[in-house]
This record gives C-alpha cells, sequence and structure tokens, in this order.
C-alpha cells in the first residue's frame, strides 16, 4: 500500500500540473491551446514538460546537491521556501519568454491558462511562509476547478469525463499524502481550498 501511495505521489507531482493539463487541452479541447496550431501541439508540449517540471526539478536537485534541503520531498517547511521562491520565478520567466519570443498574446487562452498556473505555483510559494500546505492537493484542486469552469464554458461537455477522472484522482492523491503522513488533515484541505480559490478567481478573471 505504501508503495501505490508513493506512485500516486510521484506520478501526481504538482510540477506536471502544466503537462497534463495542456496535453488534455491538445487531446480534447484545442481551443484551450490557441494560437497553437495542430501540428505545433507536440513541439510545444514538449516545450512545457522542459520548462515546467525538468528545468524546475534540476533546480531542486541543486538545492539537494548544495545541502539547502535534506532531500527532494524538502519534509520541512522551512527549507521549501527557496526553492518555492525559486520555481516561482522561473515560471514566470518562462511565461515571460512565450510571450516575447513566440509572440503568444495576452488574451490568448493559452497564455491565460498558463498565467492561472503561475498563480497557482506563487499561492505554493505564499501559503508555505506559514504552513506546510500540501501543494499536491492544491495542484489537484486547481487542475479540477479549471476543468469545472472549461467544461460548463463548452456546448458539448467535452471535458465532463475527464473531469470525473481528475476527481477520483483527486481524491486518491490527498489519501495517499495522509497515509505516507507527510501531511495532516488540515494541510491537506488547505491546499486544496487555496488550489481551487485561486483558479477560481483566475477563470472568473481571465476568461
Amino acid at each position: 500500500m505504501k508503495l501505490l501511495a508513493q506512485f500516486i505521489s510521484v506520478i501526481t507531482h504538482p510540477l506536471l500540473l502544466a503537462t497534463y493539463l495542456f496535453s488534455l487541452f491538445a487531446w480534447l479541447y484545442p481551443p484551450a491551446m490557441f494560437p497553437v496550431s495542430d501540428r505545433s501541439f507536440r513541439g510545444v508540449l514538449m516545450l512545457i514538460f522542459i520548462c515546467t517540471f525538468l528545468l524546475p526539478a534540476i533546480n531542486v536537485y541543486f538545492f539537494k546537491v548544495f545541502g539547502t534541503i535534506s532531500s527532494m520531498s524538502m519534509p520541512l517547511r522551512k527549507e521549501r521556501i527557496a526553492p518555492f521562491l525559486m520555481i516561482t520565478l522561473l515560471y514566470c520567466v518562462i511565461t515571460f519568454l512565450l510571450h516575447l519570443k513566440l509572440h503568444f498574446g495576452l488574451q490568448d487562452p493559452f497564455m491565460k491558462f498558463l498565467f492561472i498556473v503561475d498563480a497557482l505555483v506563487l499561492a505554493s510559494f505564499i501559503v508555505t511562509l506559514w504552513m506546510k500546505a500540501s501543494i499536491h492537493s492544491l495542484a489537484m484542486g486547481g487542475f479540477m476547478v479549471m476543468l469545472v469552469m472549461l467544461n460548463s464554458m463548452t456546448e458539448n461537455g467535452v471535458l465532463f469525463y475527464p473531469l470525473l477522472v481528475v476527481i477520483m484522482i483527486m481524491g486518491a492523491v490527498m489519501t495517499a499524502r495522509l497515509y505516507l503522513q507527510v501531511h495532516t488533515v488540515k494541510e491537506v484541505m488547505v491546499g486544496f481550498g487555496v488550489g481551487c480559490l485561486v483558479s477560481t478567481i483566475g477563470m472568473i478573471y481571465l476568461f
């Protein structure tokens, strides 16, 4: 059971949120990827994976090498602050470069969803200044709200079944974090609440 909980935690790592989100859009709801063309989906998704997962993961690894954190899982709240700040700055720089170099408009759906992801990362850093909230729960809550609100905007409800799957995965993730005793119920619920709140505000304001 512990191995299953660890596996769930790894494959739903918060840094993978952007990759999963945009992959789902490319597969089921391409309008959310505008202005990215169909033939560019694969390249852009690879870029998203590298920039929002691989580079931040390498960043965390260097914090481990230099002794700033005790392990890649960062079990202590205080040791999460510096890596989370660097990841937040990295996400913001990446978003700016996508706008500047690839000429993605600030009003394009792709950029709007990227802004919400950035806001979730920033929220992760801010909440960590006060408590060790579950960032897994924060990411899943944000993911769920984006799908809920986007699905309500579509005519055919194409995201309804993926939404159900995400809700089930979210339950599994929260259960896994509690089972592994890396978070308390309060930390899991605070993370979930913050993720839902940030995504709700972002979706209402941007769309």
